[in-house]
């Protein structure tokens, strides 16, 4: 009896126990249709058939690729496949599936780092953005092309990506931290325009391609990389664009870098090209707002020109022969995958012209820039690089029958060492040594000459660390010393300033989530010159939140400090410019700038971003109404008494738009602005309209593939006229009692208000036609020709005032109307 009870009660047993296995959650079923997914893509279906899992992030190899055949699985089954080789317990606890480590378990964290080349040049790509397929998880690489990267163990298909570049998928098995470089095609076609914001990480900036420069209809036919920057929301410029006023500032406050080394005047005569060869130039950065904390001393913009590295596989090269100048770029290895160079000359023509026009006056004006790079790869972790810039502007006249000469000449020196280290495979260095000369000369009789000389010597060093996926920081040092040499007109003894300079910064860029990422930055700066020393607190950050796919908010604020100053003389064009260092009597110049914007990134190729801004000013300088700075000097009246300071303002709304249509690309912007300046002394302190204030401007571009071969291009563009201080009457000096008066006779002006005087509104339309021929070996030749000015009404070159009758007249020298232009480029 016992024995027949005990049995029973074992069968009892087992069958309960089978009902309870029967109705655990591990035994329910789920349907996969997935053939190839992450492990978590997998975690994620069976969640969205009603099943309850628990897990951490941290202990599964969510990244790791695994493959499955498609059909209906036991979750239990599944579990174990796709979790194979890990050390995880499943667990069923009161209906929901538990996933967990043991304690004891570790796991690996491997970290996959290399750099990003250009296929068939192994020149590096900075910005390339490296992808976990099936992630959200993403870094880009550094301003040097270089990457790194931390993953678990497993198997991951990674795509690597860049505007202008095709994309590539490598599929990698992570085992171990090694090493792996990328390299991207060239993705740009003959016709095709990129001219795009980068990701959300450097959403901050724009990436300008030198493919760009050559799309739109050029200026008398030449290629000028700055002109592009003129069709953003928020810039306007003189003709070529090269002179510049971003968001309301003065030319001067825009920070313009030649591979890392600054730049004091960056345009040819008039504003007709900046100085960049496009064929030398790799890529261009421009931030407007959100400065990073590398860069230092501008207020309103920053231009950051990196020149081509040289091939280390082929020999290339461009020509080009245009209306005005003719240019030529070499590039290719010295001893191949290892020392590489890039050599670019440029130079006009115009003086051979003008000498067949009229032999009896004697006027000479040409300009050139000379470029040249060297790339020296010490091994696979350290690379040497050698970069000289030289170029000038020079215009004499004189006549035959009199020996008063005239001269102007201008233009810059620019040399930089810098060597590159990969310290670790989370461990990026970057030193350089860089020397910049300006220098601008007026000679207008044989004693009566001027002269300002600007000279920086600088020292850099800078650290990358990724600490991991989500957090990446920049660390950095600067010592610059500068001197400051100027001669004006009689004054024999001119003047020496030195100052130094010692720069701390630092940047994170965080990503707090999928949706959210930060930039969080400070810049400090310690500014010594004679008998005083200034010391600056510059924060910086920006913050993208991503809705989803295609719809993104940012918002962005910045504090800059600029310790040079630049008084110009209003109207004209040529370089007149009185340059000094900030001093006891010269506080250096700040702003402080916010930014909002929502960009929609549309379901074809597009976008559109609208943002507002608002800028506050401080220690802004003009020179008195109706004094210059370039008058005959006067013992009585020190040239610092003849300026003014005070403050600024302005605020605006921007839209940019960007959308491709099969063989049609527009790009278009409107900017509705308003800029202000407030100084003590003039209108009782009340604002007034600034003299870089443009309230409306619009820009439109299209571009129409025609055929494999052809192409036209529109520009138009249309900006209210600025605002000048043009005299209400005038008195004569009879007394000598007005200040600063050289001769009782002459006459003394007077406004009633400043800034009453409009100009007119300037719109311009140019169209250009291209056509392609293709060579063997893929040479290839371009012919450009089209008109500028075809209708229109562009700004003036030089706007100036006279008496006539006892009535002011407004005068004004505007640019040739109806340009035709013809060019011809040749590349192999």
């Amino acid at each position: 009896m016992n024995r027949y009870i005990l049995c029973c009660l074992i069968v009892l047993f087992q069958w309960k126990s089978a009902l309870t296995q029967q109705r655990s959650i591990l035994n329910q079923k789920v349907h996969i249709k997935l053939a190839e997914g992450t492990v978590g893509s997998y975690l994620s279906t069976i969640i969205d058939q009603g099943i309850s899992l628990s897990y951490s992030n941290d202990q599964i190899k969510l990244l790791r690729v695994v493959q499955i055949k498609p059909g209906t699985y036991i979750i239990k089954k599944l579990l174990e496949i796709i979790l194979k080789d890990e050390q995880i317990q499943i667990t069923d606890q009161e209906n929901k599936i538990l996933l967990h480590r043991p304690t004891n378990a570790k796991i690996n964290k491997n970290i996959l780092s290399g750099y990003v080349y250009l296929k068939n040049s192994r020149e590096p790509i900075p910005y390339a953005n490296i992808n976990i397929v099936g992630t959200s998880i993403s870094v880009s690489s550094n301003d040097y092309g270089f990457y790194s990267l931390e993953l678990p163990d497993g198997k991951y298909v990674l795509k690597v990506s860049h505007i202008g570049y095709t994309s590539q998928l490598d599929s990698l098995k992570i085992t171990s931290s090694f090493t792996h470089h990328f390299q991207l095609g060239s993705g740009i076609t003959l016709t095709e325009i990129k001219v795009e914001k980068k990701d959300t990480r450097t959403w901050d900036g724009h990436t300008i391609s030198p493919n760009t420069a050559s799309s739109i209809p050029l200026l008398l036919g030449q290629a000028d990389p700055l002109r592009t920057i003129q069709m953003y929301s928020g810039v306007s410029g003189g003709t070529s664009g090269s002179n510049m006023s971003v968001r309301g500032g003065s030319n001067d406050q825009n920070l313009v870098l030649l591979d890392g080394v600054p730049v004091y005047n960056y345009s040819h005569f008039g504003d007709l090209l900046s100085i960049f060869n496009n064929d030398a130039i790799k890529h261009i950065s421009f931030y407007k707002g959100a400065f990073p904390s590398r860069y230092e001393g501008r207020l309103s913009s920053v231009i950051d020109v990196k020149m081509k590295e040289g091939n280390m596989e082929e020999f290339h090269g461009v020509a080009n022969v245009g209306v005005i100048t003719s240019s030529a770029m070499v590039e290719g290895p010295i001893v191949k995958h290892k020392v590489s160079f890039m050599s670019s000359i440029r130079r006009s023509w115009i003086d051979a012209i003008t000498q067949v026009i009229d032999k009896d006056i004697d006027l000479k004006y040409y300009l050139y820039d000379a470029n040249f790079k060297i790339n020296y790869k010490i091994d696979s972790t350290t690379h040497l690089y050698l970069s000289t810039y030289l170029g000038s502007d020079r215009i004499s006249l004189g006549f035959k029958e009199s020996e008063t000469p005239f001269l102007l000449q201008w233009g810059n020196a620019l040399v930089s060492t810098r060597l590159n280290k990969v310290i670790n495979n989370r461990l990026f260095y970057n030193t350089s040594m860089t020397f910049s000369r300006f220098t601008n000369k007026l000679i207008t009789d044989i004693d009566n000459n001027s002269y300002n000389q600007i000279s920086d010597l600088a020292l850099n060093n800078e650290i990358n660390y990724r600490w991991n996926n989500n957090v990446s920081s920049y660390w950095g040092v600067r010592f610059n010393d500068s001197k400051f040499k100027s001669r004006y007109q009689n004054d024999e003894e001119g003047s020496i300033q030195h100052t130094t300079q010692i720069s701390i910064y630092s940047d994170n860029d965080i990503s707090i989530s999928d949706r959210l990422k930060l930039r969080a930055g400070l810049h400090l700066v310690t500014f010594l010159v004679k008998q005083k020393t200034y010391e600056s607190f510059q924060p910086r950050s920006s913050l993208v939140f991503k809705v989803d796919g295609s719809n993104y908010f940012s918002a962005s604020y910045a504090y800059m400090a600029q310790f040079y100053h630049q008084i110009t003389q209003p109207g004209i064009t040529i370089p007149n410019e009185f340059r000094a260092p900030s001093s006891a009597n010269l506080p250096p110049e700040a702003s402080s700038t916010y930014e909002l914007s929502y960009r929609y990134i549309f379901p074809s190729d597009g976008n559109i971003n609208i943002g507002i801004y608002s800028r506050n000013l401080r220690n802004i300088l003009m020179s008195r109404p109706f004094q210059s700075l370039f008058d005959e000097p006067d013992e009585n009246i020190a040239w610092q008494n003849r300026l003014l300071s005070g403050i600024g303002r302005s605020k605006g709304l921007e839209i940019d738009y960007n959308q491709k249509f099969n063989t049609i690309n527009i790009q278009a912007s409107y900017t509705l602005s308003k800029a202000e300046s407030s100084f003590a002394q003039i209108n009782n302190g009340q604002y007034f309209i600034s003299p870089s204030d443009i309230r409306n401007q619009f820009n439109y571009s299209m571009t129409i593939d025609l055929s494999s071969r052809w192409q036209t291009s529109f520009l138009f563009t249309y900006r209210t006229g600025k605002r000048i201080t043009v005299p209400s009457y005038n008195i004569p000096d009879l007394d000598e009692i007005l200040e600063n008066s050289q001769n009782p006779e002459e006459y003394q002006l007077y406004a009633e208000d400043i800034q009453n005087y409009k100009l007119k509104d300037n719109y311009s339309l140019n169209i250009g036609l291209a056509y392609t021929k293709l060579y063997h070996n893929s040479r290839r030749s371009h012919l450009r020709f089209g008109i500028n000015n075809i209708i229109g009404r562009p700004a003036p070159i030089i706007t100036t005032t006279s008496i006539e009758d006892n009535q002011i007249i407004v005068n004004q020298v505007d640019p040739f109307k109806f340009l035709p232009y013809v060019g011809y480029t040749y590349v192999f």
